[in-house]
């Protein structure tokens, strides 16, 4: 029986971009562990991120240089997973999986593509990730409401996107 669990919970390691992802048997992840990183007081060894079915951490254990542990708090959380890379890391790695649907904004996007969790890639290159509205006033407007970012959702306009990508 507990073998069985086991398998379930953890089917696959791999090492991909700069952590090892530990995936279950449908290849979601359910950990992310970083090493090695520079850090500001250089005292810490590791980083083990367990993730929500989302893509989203649920919890991070910090292991010290001096084999101490301790769970992150929530703010300490979201700021390390994103200083480690962790949510592009996520939705990379998806897409490499074939668990990504990606819509060209050279078209205009479904209306059945708001609503969700997207990430956004931009013309310039930069990526944002959060949840897609439509803005009621412009046709060609949208914005993303970024969990921790301050002052309500941003507003993008199709020609300044590239692309849309959104979780299967």
């Amino acid at each position: 029986m507990v073998s069985a669990l086991q398998a379930t919970i953890s089917a696959d390691e791999k090492q991909y971009q700069g952590c090892k992802l530990i995936t279950d048997n449908k290849g979601i992840i359910t950990s992310m562990l970083y090493t090695n990183l520079t850090t500001y007081l250089n005292i810490e060894k590791e980083f083990l991120f367990t993730m929500n079915p989302d893509g989203t951490p649920a919890k991070c254990t910090i292991t010290f240089n001096n084999g101490i542990q301790r769970d992150m708090n929530r703010g300490e959380l979201e700021l390390k997973f994103a200083e480690c890379g962790g949510p592009n890391t996520v939705w990379d790695y998806y897409k490499d999986q074939g668990k990504v649907v990606s819509y060209n904004l050279d078209e205009k996007l479904p209306n059945s593509a708001f609503g969700k969790t997207s990430r956004l890639t931009l013309r310039s290159g930069w990526k944002y990730i959060g949840h897609l509205a439509k803005l009621a006033d412009k046709p060609d407007g949208m914005s993303l409401s970024i969990d921790g970012a301050s002052g309500g959702p941003i507003p993008f306009y199709e020609n300044t996107v590239a692309t849309v990508e959104q979780m299967k």
